[in-house]
């Protein structure tokens, strides 16, 4: 009996010691939006913050992604057109504004905040790379299933095109 009790008593303190669910991943916080008329998410952690209903003043510019700019906190930001980047079109007027956590002088407008979900790891599966899809880098696969959005793949690319353009008018 005295057997028993100690198994029973260690197994106790056992169960005190380990992590309650260390093996599992912590959910996923992200923003569910709407651009060019189809549903997407943005993973809560790309973004500074979030605002609606702000004056984009447009600017002339090569990139017809580039909606202008708009004071954000002071701040004087380039409003790109997260439709347009997607090769989606146009849809609605551009309503809300997303301020890109990596780079706050970055931002980008879309039609509609549908809300924020918050889902399991596991329901996020990574995309596959393709030409038409290179700023998707997964996919929710549980009830909202709706393309994630990289928003460090667009700064990339807005980054990248923008040194192209000013080494191209150096010559």
């Amino acid at each position: 009996m005295s057997d028993l009790a100690a198994k029973l008593r260690e197994a106790f303190d056992r169960s005190f010691a380990a992590t309650p669910g260390a093996e599992e991943a912590p959910p996923v916080d992200l923003l569910a939006i709407r651009a060019g008329g189809k549903h997407y998410a943005i993973a809560l952690a790309d973004v500074a913050a979030l605002v609606s209903d702000k004056q984009i003043t447009p600017l002339p510019s090569a990139r017809q992604e580039l909606l202008g700019v708009a004071n954000l906190s002071g701040d004087i930001v380039p409003v790109y057109g997260l439709s347009e980047l997607l090769g989606d079109g146009g849809g609605d007027r551009p309503r809300w504004i997303a301020i890109a956590r990596h780079m706050r002088a970055l931002a980008f407008a879309f039609e509609a905040f549908e809300g924020h979900l918050r889902e399991p790891a596991e329901w996020i599966a990574q995309a596959q790379q393709s030409a038409r899809r290179r700023h998707i880098s997964a996919s929710l696969t549980g009830k909202q299933k709706r393309p994630v959005i990289s928003l460090r793949s667009l700064i990339e690319d807005i980054e990248s095109s923008s040194q192209t353009s000013d080494a191209g008018g150096e010559k």
